[in-house]
């Protein structure tokens, strides 16, 4: 699985691509790995995304590539609701990838929690 290249553009598309106005959780995991460690970190990344596409919890989940950071990982997991982000974060490969992914770190795990803005908002 290629990771895909990382712009604006392409988050708002992920995001318009599930554009009902519900529940979902969108969680935006930012990953810095240390550069000697980017194809273990490839490896665990790959992994977890063929993983997580077939979680039923899971609408959507990319793995994106920082252009101008060959380093510099996105995750984009789109969830059906809090409770679906809940049993997600709890499965034992979500647990596996954010163990193993620790030790090659160049920052802090970012995870961010979105929803979607209503309609006329």
């Amino acid at each position: 699985m290629p990771c895909l290249k990382f712009s604006a553009f392409a988050v708002f598309v992920l995001f318009s691509a599930h554009a009902a106005a519900d529940e979902s959780v969108y969680a935006v995991a930012h990953v810095d790995i240390e550069p000697p460690q980017v194809k273990a970190a490839l490896t665990l990344l790959h992994r977890f995304a063929e993983q997580a596409r077939q979680d039923p919890d899971v609408v959507r989940l990319d793995v994106l590539e920082q252009t101008d950071a060959r380093n510099h990982f996105t995750l984009v997991e789109v969830l059906r609701s809090p409770a679906a982000y809940d049993r997600f974060v709890q499965h034992t490969y979500v647990k596996t990838l954010r163990t193993q992914l620790q030790p090659l770190l160049g920052s802090p795990f970012d995870e961010r929690l979105h929803a979607q803005v209503p309609s006329g908002a």
